[in-house]
């Protein structure tokens, strides 16, 4: 079996066995009354396009190239996209979009709420989304979600006339056509993967990360210029789940040894959760070291990160806008993920992982030992750091 997917049980990208084993009866039962979808064909043509893409801010990102080859490609379709609620922010950067749809899935909503309650908010969801996409009349639908908690079993009942998804995490009886993922590939490759049917000439690499730069964040960008000293570097130690933590006294040196050897200015941002973290993390307060953690919003943050030099963190949404402006990048990845999925598309990148056997694990929250972040070293980011600094200089 490929080690990459080693911890995932047969079939789908899960860890239960049981899951597995139900998703298994139910995907062969499905299949047996479906039998007649894989025998349809594409529409000859296409007025409307559903894009289904309900995870985190980083992963609605990721789709946007997906949006531009659509876009290019039939430039008279109406595309329309469904996110989780939690993408809100992110959407008024995000253009070539028709109408935003939205619904939570339990096991990815983020919020600070009791299960029982994500549960609940998601069922309450399920008649008004049906009914409204069930009006739309899609032609063409496609779920990007490879593991468990797609949308295809309500995509299903959404008379969409040709349903693409992959079938690992599970329900793929409902899609006319499956696409297989490779979990060795980068994500937006395998996205990509899913419009072949569409373009099958598509190329991937033609299509950067794209994002739309609004009026708040053109003007944050201007402030910034005022405010920020004309050349900085991004400094972000944080991530959506706190498992991929690099620790934090790494951090401290890390910083402390830029400061000290480099004539560079840095910039910290997080958001409001990691406050309480900052005075670990910063060695101490000083004019080179701008601390802006919890102080920016969406616009903020693309305003500022536009005018960087370097981007420095983990992996999250950041390194994805980092990626839309061809920022350079270091980046220190743990094992819970296979890197390649995940690193910054289409731009200058250090990807700093400690190789271990059991990695990538796909474990949510990860080990107690956690080996393949917190063995990476303050020495080899650093040497990254000084690497960049002798190029521009040169």
């Amino acid at each position: 079996m490929n080690p990459a997917s080693s911890s995932y049980v047969e079939n789908y990208f899960c860890h239960n066995k049981f899951v597995g084993a139900l998703l298994g009866t139910i995907d062969a039962l499905g299949s047996f009354f479906y039998h007649n979808k894989k025998a349809k064909r594409l529409p000859t043509k296409v007025h409307k396009i559903l894009l289904c893409r309900n995870d985190h801010l980083g992963d609605v990102l990721m789709l946007t190239p997906i949006i531009s080859a659509l876009r290019e490609h039939f430039n008279e379709a109406e595309i329309h996209l469904v996110v989780a609620s939690g993408s809100r922010p992110l959407l008024p950067h995000i253009s070539g979009i028709a109408r935003f749809h939205y619904f939570d899935i339990s096991i990815l909503n983020r919020e600070n709420k009791a299960g029982i309650y994500k549960i609940g908010k998601m069922i309450c969801q399920i008649p008004k989304f049906i009914l409204t996409l069930r009006k739309n009349a899609f032609d063409i639908g496609i779920d990007f979600r490879p593991h468990l908690g797609n949308l295809l079993p309500l995509l299903g009942l959404c008379n969409i006339k040709y349903l693409i998804g992959y079938k690992t995490g599970g329900f793929g009886f409902f899609c006319n056509q499956t696409i297989i993922f490779n979990q060795n590939r980068h994500f937006i490759e395998n996205m990509f993967d899913c419009i072949q049917p569409l373009i099958p000439d598509v190329d991937p690499k033609k299509y950067p990360i794209r994002l739309f730069l609004s009026e708040k964040s053109s003007k944050a960008l201007i402030y910034n210029k005022k405010t920020l000293p004309s050349h900085y570097i991004i400094v972000h130690p944080f991530a959506g789940n706190p498992a991929k933590y690099w620790p934090l006294n790494k951090w401290n040196q890390l910083i402390k040894l830029m400061l000290e050897n480099q004539a560079c200015s840095i910039v910290l941002l997080g958001g409001h959760a990691e406050i309480h973290y900052i005075y670990e993390i910063i060695p101490k307060i000083t004019p080179q070291c701008i601390d802006l953690v919890g102080q920016t919003s969406i616009p903020d943050l693309i305003g500022i990160i536009k005018g960087c030099d370097l981007f420095i963190g983990l992996d999250s949404l950041l390194i994805h806008i980092a990626a839309a402006y061809r920022k350079p990048c270091v980046i220190i990845h743990g094992g819970i993920e296979n890197s390649e999925q995940w690193k910054p598309w289409l731009t200058e990148s250090s990807l700093f992982t400690s190789p271990i056997n059991c990695a990538p694990c796909r474990l949510k929250n990860g080990c107690d030992k956690m080996k393949c972040i917190n063995d990476i070293t303050v020495e080899s980011i650093f040497t990254a750091f000084k690497t960049y600094f002798k190029s521009r200089r040169s």
